[in-house]
């Protein structure tokens, strides 16, 4: 409990080198409202009930990933309520179990941030978007548009609610897929002429 009971903390930055980050570090950290999450691999599991923003996840409204972070641990995200977006950098290959799930007023989410920071993502736990019914922006991001799409298509989805779209109740035609930041209504050979594999659970 290193920060136990800190409640002027409001802003919290996890190091490059953490590994190990306790789900009762910050116990009591009521006003923790951004996170910047640099860990490049933390190895710590997370569940429904323990957390490290636990104590106020509902109030964060800020949780940003930083360049070198390779694994996104499970439940990290979870049921953060006041999350509207999130950018996934190109570093990450790995998103646990329920690391989003119950993020209720996620609307976008990006798995890389341009052509030259691409999607690199290669699995997606199961529930990682659980219960994130308001998703309705999702970006994918490789070095031309046929490679963004090529990307997309070789996730490994765990399940219908590992893929951002999942559980989401937006109306269909209000939903929107940008490739490389264009919107991407139709499915066609020129832009799946990138892409060796289609994977599960991919639409």
């Amino acid at each position: 409990n290193a920060f136990n009971g800190c409640t002027g903390i409001t802003r919290v930055t996890i190091g490059t080198d953490v590994t190990s980050l306790p789900a009762t570090a910050f116990t009591g950290c009521t006003g923790i409202t951004s996170v910047t999450w640099n860990a490049k691999n933390c190895t710590t599991s997370y569940t429904s009930s323990a957390q490290p923003f636990s104590a106020n996840k509902a109030n964060i409204s800020s949780f940003s990933f930083g360049s070198l972070v390779e694994s996104i641990p499970a439940y990290l995200c979870y049921q953060m309520t006041t999350l509207s977006s999130i950018s996934i950098g190109s570093s990450v290959t790995s998103i646990g179990t329920y690391a989003f799930s119950g993020c209720s007023n996620l609307a976008t989410v990006k798995f890389g941030t341009g052509a030259s920071s691409p999607c690199n993502i290669e699995t997606i736990g199961l529930g990682a978007f659980a219960s994130c019914t308001k998703v309705a922006n999702v970006y994918c991001y490789g070095s031309s548009a046929t490679d963004a799409m090529a990307r997309w298509l070789n996730i490994g989805f765990a399940g219908t609610t590992a893929n951002p779209f999942g559980a989401s109740t937006v109306a269909g035609s209000s939903k929107k897929f940008y490739i490389n930041g264009t919107n991407t209504t139709t499915l066609t050979p020129t832009n799946l002429s990138g892409a060796t594999t289609i994977k599960k659970y991919a639409f």
